[in-house]
């Protein structure tokens, strides 16, 4: 009996020490959460702050850039001016750069006011809310720049096959300022698809490593 009884001690504190205790458990869980939450949010706030400063500073130098030249026709004087509206690209790229502006500052104050309070659920309607509008801005920002940059580069290098001449030569300071501007986009749009990468993971990854 005394053999029997040394063999059950035995197997239970075998079974004790193979049972996992609720309390690690939910201290494992937790350590990882805590660090990497945090710094999801610390990048997704400078990603978002980068998109405020270069989609406002893009916007600005585009829809302030204007340039007039004056030219000699006979005897008459014509006096030409250059602004972004000329060119439907720059106008596009304008107006989704305004979109971007004000869309990051929303998602900016979301960041600070909301999710420093509590975590946004994964698999939630605002986590497919903010991972879709993460992407429309994305991309609708890439294709405007892209087109404006193509403008640009006819403008600059002009374009024998469709027999359009140079024009930076004539308006250097104007394409100078676009080309500011197109810069701005650009790493606007790069911000803003490192914020996607960011949510898509919030909306995909695991939930336990989110919250």
């Amino acid at each position: 009996m005394a053999d029997q009884g040394q063999v059950e001690m035995a197997f239970g504190i075998k079974q004790y020490i193979a049972t996992p205790s609720p309390a690690g458990d939910e201290l494992t869980s937790k350590a990882l959460p805590t660090s990497g939450g945090a710094a999801l949010r610390r990048t997704e706030l400078v990603m978002r702050g980068i998109a405020i400063v270069s989609s406002i500073a893009g916007l600005v130098f585009l829809a302030t850039d204007r340039q007039s030249r004056a030219f000699t026709l006979y005897t008459s004087v014509i006096i030409q001016t250059a602004v972004y509206s000329d060119t439907k690209a720059l106008l596009c790229t304008v107006f989704v750069l305004g979109m971007v502006a004000v869309y990051s500052v929303l998602q900016m104050i979301r960041c600070l006011c909301v999710q420093s309070a509590s975590s946004i659920p994964p698999s939630s309607a605002l986590s497919w809310t903010i991972f879709m509008f993460d992407q429309l801005m994305t991309y609708l920002l890439l294709s405007v720049s892209a087109a404006s940059a193509q403008s640009a580069w006819f403008a600059e290098q002009g374009s024998e096959g469709f027999k359009w001449a140079k024009v930076c030569y004539l308006y250097e300071k104007f394409c100078q300022q676009v080309g500011s501007g197109m810069f701005g986009a650009f790493v606007a749009c790069l911000a803003l698809a490192i914020t996607s990468v960011i949510s898509a993971f919030s909306l995909f990854a695991n939930g336990d490593y989110v919250q």
